[in-house]
Parts: structure tokens; C-alpha cells; sequence
């Protein structure tokens, strides 16, 4: 929700928003400033929605949309791969996960974004092969990824991959949260840790 009490919900139809009386849906052409856009259902699928500090909504969309930007009037694309999930680091970085899917293959990459110019850092080096679920990033400056195979942490500099030998109840990660006092809650397929 906004401070305007608008209320973002993401579908496979593409984003809607509610005004507490009426749902109003931003259209393809909105979205991506193209026109005569086949009816895709894939192309206007919703994963993920952020509002940024300036009052723009970001979606994060289904390939080919990727990452959209909507300011209230107009779009920007900022990223054209498919977007799984992403959120927005206290130094204003935009942290992404790509779209996994059985065709693409699980994504052992993710993409920072810092208003300026895109960074890619492989998960290579972890050894992931399972698809990244979620992302989050805590008021330290900590970005976390939750996958199928633990919860990982990067500060910055180094990727750390945590599992059940640290003390998660199920080394598959689905959500993460964290409290404004540096306490992290990783939801995984057998409870919270």
C-alpha cells in the first residue's frame, strides 16, 4: 500500500491497483510504452511489486517485460529478463533474482541495479543449483537469497550459504524478513528459523 492508501495486487493479467473503492489495471501499453501488443498472458505476469522512496511502483514481470518502473504516468523498462523477485537495499540498490522456469534453468546469477549501471554476480562459486525463491535486503546492508538448497547471504563482498548444519529447520527457503533490530525470519518448507 501507498501513503495515498492505494493498494498495488499483481496478476497474470498485469498490475491493478485499488483506490479502496475500485480496482484500475495498468494495461500493456502502459506498462511497456509499446503498442499492439498481442494478448501474452506470460508477458504481463506480476512476480513481484516494490514502491520506491520517490513514489515510483516497480514490478517485477515475466520475460520479456522484466523490471518496470511506473511513476504514476509513464513506464521505464530497466531490465528485459524475466524478474522472479526482487527488493530495494537501505542505499537504494535494487537487488533482482531472475525468473526461474524449466526451460531457462535455475539461475545461478543475480542482478544489482544502482540507478545507474547493472552488476551481475554469479552463485557459481556456492555451488546452487536450485532455483533462488526470494530476496531481502535487512537494514545493515545485508542482501539474503533463499533457495532450495539454504539461505544465502551476501555483505557486500562475499556469498555465504547457511543450511541446516547452522541451525535452519529446512534447508528450503521460500521467504525472508528481518526487524529493524538485525533479527532475521527465514520461512522455509518446515516452519520459520
Amino acid at each position: 500500500a501507498t501513503p495515498e492508501n492505494t493498494l498495488w495486487c499483481g496478476s497474470y493479467r498485469g498490475p491493478s491497483r485499488f483506490d479502496g473503492t475500485n480496482f484500475a489495471g495498468l494495461t500493456p501499453e502502459q506498462l511497456t510504452g509499446r503498442t499492439n501488443i498481442p494478448p501474452d498472458r506470460n508477458s504481463a505476469w506480476v512476480n513481484a511489486i516494490r514502491r520506491a522512496e520517490d513514489g515510483a511502483v516497480w514490478f517485477g514481470m515475466q520475460n520479456p517485460s522484466g523490471a518496470i518502473r511506473w511513476d504514476g504516468t509513464n513506464s521505464t523498462r530497466f531490465f528485459t529478463n524475466g524478474v522472479g523477485r526482487f527488493d530495494r537495499a537501505p542505499d537504494g540498490k535494487l537487488w533482482f533474482i531472475p525468473q526461474p522456469g524449466p526451460s531457462r534453468g535455475p539461475a545461478p546469477w543475480v542482478v544489482s541495479y544502482d540507478g545507474k549501471a547493472y552488476t551481475r554476480l554469479s552463485l557459481e562459486s556456492l555451488a546452487v543449483t536450485n532455483f533462488l525463491r526470494s530476496v531481502h535486503c535487512d537494514a545493515k546492508g545485508n542482501v539474503w537469497f533463499g533457495s532450495g538448497q539454504g539461505l544465502i547471504r551476501y555483505d557486500g563482498t562475499n556469498f555465504t550459504r547457511l543450511s541446516t548444519e547452522q541451525g535452519l529447520v529446512d534447508a528450503s527457503v521460500g521467504v525472508i524478513n528481518s526487524e529493524p533490530d538485525g533479527v532475521i525470519w527465514i520461512g522455509t518448507a518446515n516452519g520459520v528459523s
